[in-house]
């Protein structure tokens, strides 16, 4: 016994024989919700006063935390999921310290694999493209976000997002080109497979502003204007336009204004020219061009407006002017209920003009005002027409039928020519129902049915269409007999 101690203090002399205190020997490592439990042990008869334990992960991060001379244990926190860590324990007394302990291996806990964000979406607006998505499973689970994309330029981007987001702004990816965009989920233990992807169309510079109407007061000059449905979303508008003392800009109309009142620098019986151009992040539209004079009183008189009247196919619109003024160019307004109003430009002192490109039965109004050196007149009175044709066609008439089963032949008479006739659409029900449709072209006036079945009853229908809609019905009832003979009912 005596030489077993003997050997045992010569050992711990000849290993610690610059320390006073024996080497701190670790038992166990715990993982626990909280953390990681190190538990040790100090072969050691001097009073301890502290114990540091340092812990350094494979991700590179260093902690050390100290505990009282009293305790064998400690509790690790902020423990990595699937870092793989090494722990020494070193404690000290008053007057010394003791080596540290030989390192123990430990790793943080395990997570399972993120799922793949799902339901994917891109939206696209005036101030960038945004990609949206759901996750599927428990979110704590998900350290962050990972967006991927590749072009069809070839151009590749990935982009990071905090993990409590189910939304992006693809800042990373350049507006000027269409992306193919997928998604994975992260921890400290793996990653998703990939999401399914999406599709993201290059952000478009907005179309041309869409001008509807423009109205001078004796200050002023009011603009209406909306976007227009081609191109990019608008973020803003901007606005340049000529005075006697220059070009003058506006810059800060927000994306969502309809009108624009300028009140700068307006001169009376000067032309001002004026420049809206729609913006977003991608780029500036072509401008929309108009010229416009605050109000004066030497503007000429408001034409006479006469009837429309419709001429070898063509709508006319005639005007007598009322004032001696100089007159350069009228303009003509065509309005209706559902679209933009037709402007037509005369730039002479015509006193009539086609009414060109109209759509088909449609009310119109039409009103025309002059222009002289210091503006535009008053709107004239305004004269309403509709635009052939009037109304829907008429029952197709004279519905017939001859032949066989084989090939029984559909006849009606020649829709009226005034009706300007789009189409037709023929039908077929048996006594039992079932319904067969065919489109029959405008101008013909028979069609042929074949392999009608033996015996049967059939039942054939014929519409008329035109721009105002469809005609009411025609109907001829048929007997089939089982030789295939036809019989009118």
């Amino acid at each position: 016994m005596r030489s077993l101690v003997f050997c045992v203090l010569s050992f711990v002399c000849a290993t610690n024989a610059n320390y006073e205190i024996a080497q701190p020997v670790i038992t166990n490592v715990t993982l626990t919700s909280a953390g990681a439990v190190v538990s040790w042990y100090v072969p050691s008869l001097v009073p301890m006063e502290r114990h540091e334990v340092t812990y350094k992960g494979s991700d590179n991060t260093v902690e050390t935390i100290a505990v009282t001379g009293d305790r064998s244990d400690a509790l690790l926190l902020l423990i990595r999921p699937c870092v793989n860590y090494s722990v020494v324990v070193q404690s000290f007394s008053r007057t010394s310290q003791s080596p540290e302990s030989l390192p123990e291996e430990f790793s943080g806990r395990l997570l399972p694999t993120p799922l793949s964000p799902i339901n994917l979406y891109v939206e696209t607006g005036p101030t960038g493209r945004y990609l949206y998505w759901e996750y599927p499973g428990d979110i704590s689970s998900v350290r962050k976000y990972n967006i991927y994309g590749y072009s069809n330029t070839t151009v590749s981007e990935h982009q990071s997002v905090l993990s409590n987001a189910n939304m992006a702004d693809l800042v990373q990816f350049p507006s000027e080109h269409q992306f193919l965009l997928w998604m994975t989920a992260e921890n400290m233990c793996g990653t998703s497979s990939k999401s399914i992807p999406v599709f993201l169309n290059a952000l478009q510079a907005p179309g041309q502003p869409n001008v509807i109407n423009v109205n001078s007061g004796p200050n002023s000059i009011t603009i209406w204007f909306e976007a227009n449905l081609e191109g990019g979303p608008v973020s803003n508008y901007r606005i340049r336009y000529t005075t006697p003392l220059g070009d003058q800009n506006i810059t800060d109309l927000p994306g969502d204004s309809t009108e624009v009142t300028l009140t700068e620098f307006l001169q009376s019986c000067f032309k001002h020219e004026i420049w809206l151009y729609a913006e977003n992040v991608a780029g500036e539209s072509q401008p929309s061009y108009l010229s416009a004079f605050i109000k004066s009183q030497a503007v000429p008189g408001s034409p006479f407006l006469k009837p429309i009247i419709y001429f070898n196919g063509r709508y006319i619109a005639r005007w007598n002017p009322t004032s001696a003024d100089d007159i350069y160019a009228y303009e003509l307004w065509c309005e209706t209920e559902a679209e933009s109003p037709k402007i037509f430009n005369i730039e002479d002192n015509s006193t009539q003009a086609d009414l060109e490109g109209l759509t088909q039965c449609t009310v119109y109004t039409v009103s025309i005002r002059a222009q002289g050196s210091c503006g535009w007149s008053e709107f004239s009175n305004s004269e309403t027409f509709t635009s052939r044709p009037p109304d829907t066609p008429r029952t197709p008439v004279d519905l017939s039928a001859s032949g066989t089963a084989s090939q029984c032949i559909i006849t009606w008479s020649k829709g009226d020519p005034h009706e300007l006739l789009w189409e037709y659409e023929l039908a077929t029900e048996n006594q039992n129902y079932d319904s067969v449709f065919y489109w029959v072209p405008p101008n013909a006036t028979q069609y042929t049915l074949r392999s009608l079945d033996r015996p049967s009853k059939q039942t054939v229908y014929l519409w008329a269409k035109n721009a105002c809609g469809w005609s009411a019905e025609a109907t001829l009832s048929l007997s089939v007999s089982d030789t295939g003979a036809i019989l009118i009912q």
